[in-house]
């Protein structure tokens, strides 16, 4: 007979819930509820921006008030995404003091880039996996139950007050549709990677379904392209992490690779809505006009891209200083008939608007970071796929986005890299 070790070779002890709650009582009243602070940010940021800044209060409460969160903190800079989200804070800051926006834009900015913050201190308290369950859990469940309520909102017509302010329609619950599509994105590949792990076939089952109703809602309710492109990144992590478990040569891996990306689309061209949604995305880059005023989100994009790079080109190694873009860039468009004649405060891309605001040095920077997120020793592989899979989602998706500075998607990717791919200290 095989043993466990054989059936569940990628099963740790962290997934117990008997090891869980014995490491869970270790910790004190501060190290708790500082930690509970950190995953109401995340899940404030993508319902309810008050709860994440209350949230936010309470975790520099907490750091202040405790030793023990002290030396969590000092032994955090030995972390590599630490030192590099210092450095890129760093240029956000020094960039006010040469900055073309009015000081109150700039100032709005820096301060909007706070969240970037919460990476280093997200890698400092997040240093037992107990934690990191935890965030995995509430995030699961919570995406889930929004599923849920978002199919009867939708069934039944309803378009929420919150979702009727942002043009998101029936069924969208949370910030709008695109934060709805990538949260509930990460939640499916969150769960469909945990049941891999989880030995419990009733876990097994119940993680798979929470996967299908999260991309069932993505196809048939959230159209947003970004969750679309989302999944289909995932998807190939998840193809991609199987072939490093099974050793297969390169070009099995692309073959398979393909295939699934493939069988996605397909999915998301048999349903109507998101049939739609991509059929619309290619109308308008094919028919796109710079004077047409009605050209689309995607003709927006189009036309915005046009007029960055004279403006990269006119200060390409510090950039125009921070929140800088849409006062250049409305210097740009003054008097040209383009339908980006409307000042937008970005590019819809953020390695360009990294570039216009703090020019190659920042671009470097925030490219810095995203690479020493490769360094970061996880507790396990486990954690280790989930941080670098939500990266490379978010990673893709902000070359038409600036999902890294907008506030929802900003803080959930920043909190999620620092609590999925802290290092375990002890003290």
């Amino acid at each position: 007979m095989m043993d466990f070790a054989t059936l569940y070779p990628f099963y740790t002890p962290d997934l117990d819930l008997k090891y869980l709650m014995n490491n869970y009582n270790k910790h004190n009243i501060l190290d708790k509820i500082v930690r509970f602070a950190m995953i109401f940010t995340l899940i404030g940021a993508i319902t309810s921006p008050p709860l994440a800044s209350l949230a936010e209060i309470l975790i520099v409460l907490m750091l202040l008030s405790s030793k023990t969160l002290h030396q969590l903190l000092l032994k955090s800079w030995q972390q590599p995404m630490v030192k590099a989200a210092l450095i890129l804070y760093a240029i956000i800051c020094i960039g006010i003091l040469y900055s073309k926006a009015p000081l109150q834009d700039s100032l709005n900015t820096w301060w909007s880039w706070r969240k970037l913050l919460l990476l280093p201190i997200a890698l400092a308290i997040f240093n037992t996996p107990i934690w990191k369950r935890c965030l995995l859990n509430t995030i699961i469940s919570f995406t889930s139950i929004i599923a849920c309520i978002s199919f009867i909102l939708w069934t039944i017509n309803y378009v929420p007050p919150i979702s009727a302010s942002v043009e998101g329609g029936a069924g969208i619950l949370l910030r709008d549709r695109v934060v709805q599509s990538m949260a509930f994105s990460a939640g499916a590949f969150s769960a469909i990677l945990l049941a891999v792990y989880t030995a419990k076939t009733r876990m097994k089952l119940m993680l798979i379904a929470s996967s299908i109703l999260l991309m069932a809602n993505i196809l048939l309710v959230t159209p947003a392209r970004s969750g679309y492109l989302a999944l289909i990144i995932y998807i190939t992590v998840l193809v991609g992490v199987y072939a490093s478990w099974k050793n297969w040569s390169i070009f099995k891996i692309l073959r398979l690779s393909g295939i699934a990306t493939a069988f996605m689309i397909m999915m998301m061209l048999l349903v109507p809505a998101s049939q739609q949604r991509i059929f619309s995305g290619l109308y308008e880059v094919q028919n796109y006009s710079h004077t047409d005023q009605a050209a689309g989100t995607m003709g927006l994009r189009l036309a915005i891209w046009e007029n960055v790079p004279p403006l990269i080109w006119a200060s390409p190694v510090f950039g125009h200083g921070t929140g800088a873009y849409r006062t250049v860039y409305s210097q740009r468009i003054a008097g040209l008939p383009y339908l980006a004649l409307t000042p937008t405060h970005d590019p819809h891309n953020q390695y360009l608007k990294m570039a216009v605001e703090h020019g190659i040095v920042g671009l470097m920077a925030f490219i810095l970071l995203l690479v020493m997120a490769f360094f970061q020793i996880a507790s396990s592989s486990l954690y280790r796929i989930l941080g670098l899979g939500v990266m490379a989602a978010w990673c893709a998706t902000s070359f038409a986005t600036s999902h890294f500075s907008t506030f929802p998607e900003g803080t959930f990717i920043f909190v999620w890299l620092g609590v999925m791919l802290a290092q375990e200290v002890k003290l």
